[in-house]
C-alpha cells in the first residue's frame, strides 16, 4: 500500500519545518528549547517572554503558496514573506528586539 497524497504532503511539510528550524538554530542557538512544533501542527512557534508568539508556516493566496513568518504587531500581526533561508533568523531577531524594546518602553 502506498501513502496517500495527504500523508506525503504532511511528511514533506514536517521535513521542511525541521530544515527551517535547523537554519534558525544555526543562527540563534539560544532558541533551542523555545522553537518547536507539535506532532500534528503544520507550523513552528516561538513563544515570546513578554507575551505574543512568532509563527512560521505556509500561506496560500490564490494559486501561490509561500513560507511566511508572522510576528506580533500593533494593531495586527505582521506577515513577512521569505525570500532566502537567512530571512528566518533576521526576522525573528528583529521581532524579538521589537517586543523587548516595547516592553522596556512600557516600564
Amino acid at each position: 500500500m502506498f501513502p496517500t497524497r495527504d500523508v506525503m504532503d504532511a511528511a514533506t511539510t514536517f521535513y521542511d519545518l525541521e530544515h527551517i528550524r535547523g537554519w534558525i538554530l544555526d543562527e540563534i542557538p539560544a532558541l533551542e528549547g523555545r522553537l518547536h512544533h507539535g506532532d500534528t501542527d503544520p507550523y513552528l512557534t516561538l513563544d515570546l517572554a513578554q507575551g505574543g508568539r512568532i509563527v512560521i508556516g505556509k500561506m496560500t493566496t490564490g494559486m501561490l503558496t509561500r513560507w511566511v513568518v508572522v510576528t506580533p504587531g500593533h494593531p495586527d500581526p505582521v506577515v513577512h514573506e521569505i525570500e532566502s533561508k537567512e530571512d528566518y533568523a533576521r526576522i525573528i531577531r528583529a521581532a524579538i528586539d521589537d517586543v523587548e524594546a516595547g516592553a522596556a518602553a512600557a516600564e
